[in-house]
């Protein structure tokens, strides 16, 4: 299973995922722990911990 993608949740495209990729999120698991540190809309950060 691949777990180093976001691009499959809707909102996200590639420029989103590239910057989740320069602050040290590459995996889900990494979303989970650091999501914190990303400054996300709190519905954007949802939708994505659902689709995780």
């Amino acid at each position: 299973m691949i777990k180093n993608t976001f691009v499959f949740i809707p909102g996200i495209g590639e420029k989103t995922e590239e910057a989740f990729w320069k602050k040290g999120i590459l995996t889900w698991d990494d979303f989970k722990e650091k999501s914190s540190n990303l400054n996300l809309n709190i519905n954007k950060k949802r939708n994505i911990e659902e689709y995780l």
